[in-house]
């Protein structure tokens, strides 16, 4: 399989996890979560500053964050989150091997929605 198929293998995969939720809270909880992103659009976010230099694009989520990068992806996920408080949370970061690190994901189909940060 030629190198470019992985890659947008692994990245549909990615987004597949992404959606299917990580939330270690209860049924109730994630249930409600499950149905309330089914509806919610998914926002690839380009890294204008605000973000480390090697991350090109993120997605943010409730309990979960995606960091694509041109040498992979990496999860950073939050356990059961209540008050404010973060019970327990992994990072889990998936390589692309061999993949060349000139490249780099650009996006496509830009969106309406804005994002705006400020830095300062």
């Amino acid at each position: 399989m030629k190198r470019t198929s992985m890659i947008a293998l692994a990245s549909a995969a990615t987004i597949v996890l992404f959606l299917a939720g990580a939330t270690m809270g209860d049924g109730h909880q994630r249930a409600g979560l499950d149905q309330l992103s089914g509806q919610m659009p998914l926002y690839f976010i380009e890294n204008q500053g605000q973000l480390p230099d090697n991350v090109n694009y993120y997605i943010q989520g409730y309990d979960k964050t995606l960091f694509f990068t041109s040498q992979g992806v990496t999860y950073s996920l939050l356990g059961d989150v209540r008050d404010h408080q973060v019970s327990q949370s992994w990072v889990v970061k998936l390589d692309y091997l061999g993949a060349d690190p000139r490249v780099k994901p650009i996006g496509e189909d830009r969106q309406e929605a804005i994002f705006s940060y400020f830095i300062g």
